[in-house]
């Protein structure tokens, strides 16, 4: 039986090789050209004084100067999803998917470099996803052909969605949803989150500890499991649900928001499924040190 089966199970513990073993393809960046037309008024006469004016200011991202100025736009579009899973004679559906992509546009020369590596990772995320989702058709295939498959869970759904959370000059926060659909009712819902700094394109891991520090490792795993009982109570939440611990889980699903941090913990992942999607805030009062660059 085939029932209980979720994405969600196939997200928290994807095989290494499709986290890792993507192809390399060519990214995604679809970055905006920088033309400069500079109509001049002709003088005729060859004894003109008048001058050109070049500003020759250095093209470098300006984070600290205006840390509200977004350096990219962010883009969705949605490419064609190819497999799908099908009767014989194309009538009934069993799986289908939606997905979109997402890439960001730098807005000068001085961050198409950043823009690459943002592009590059969102792109890995997209490859990742319809990794996953070609093994949930091999395994829906599979139950199908078994003498008596259980033809409640179609059709089966998969939605791949990016939102951007935040865009300015001192972050970038986008995360993917991932939703399925069982028997036309949601099943399971999975969020990862990519956070960036915006002058380089380089990857925020997290923010809540001095990783060269264990004490505040412990320190901040304390915290998080605190809040999360003072929000969700000791009946849901506890160590025996969490296979390393809540800031580790906490990684994978946490954005920025204006005034602080966000985290969506996926069903199952620090909880039992059955408790369904949990949210955690912080402040930027909370959080150490480390993390006031990124806040005004």
């Amino acid at each position: 039986m085939i029932k209980n089966i979720n994405l969600q199970h196939n997200i928290r513990k994807p095989k290494r090789k499709d986290l890792f073993n993507v192809k390399k393809s060519s990214i995604i960046a679809v970055i905006a050209a920088a033309l400069i037309c500079s109509a001049l008024g002709g003088c005729n006469d060859s004894n003109s004084t008048n001058k050109v004016n070049i500003d020759r200011t250095p093209l470098m991202s300006t984070v600290t100067a205006q840390p509200e100025k977004a350096h990219f736009t962010f883009l969705e579009h949605s490419p064609e999803i190819p497999n799908t899973l099908s009767s014989e004679d194309k009538q009934t559906i069993y799986i289908s998917s939606s997905a979109e992509k997402a890439s960001f546009v730098a807005e000068s020369r001085a961050d198409r470099e950043a823009a690459k590596k943002i592009n590059a990772t969102l792109t890995q995320a997209y490859e990742r996803s319809m990794n996953i989702y070609d093994s949930l058709i091999d395994e829906l295939e599979a139950h199908l052909s078994t003498e008596s498959p259980d033809m409640s869970i179609f059709p089966w759904e998969t939605r791949v969605d990016f939102t951007c959370k935040r865009n300015d000059g001192r972050a970038i926060s986008v995360i993917e949803e991932i939703e399925s659909y069982s028997g036309k009712e949601l099943s399971g819902t999975t969020t990862f989150s990519y956070n960036f700094e915006p002058a380089t394109g380089n990857r925020i891991k997290q923010v809540f500890y001095d990783e060269s520090n264990k004490q505040d490792f412990d320190a901040a795993d304390d915290t998080m499991y605190k809040k999360l009982i003072a929000k969700y109570g000791e009946e849901t939440i506890n160590y025996d649900n969490v296979s390393s611990s809540f800031v580790e889980v906490a990684h994978q699903c946490w954005y920025f928001t204006k005034d602080g941090v966000e985290i969506v913990f996926s069903p199952g992942s620090i909880a039992p499924v059955e408790a369904g999607t949990l949210e955690l805030e912080y402040s930027k009062e909370e959080l150490p040190e480390l993390a006031q660059k990124y806040f005004n």
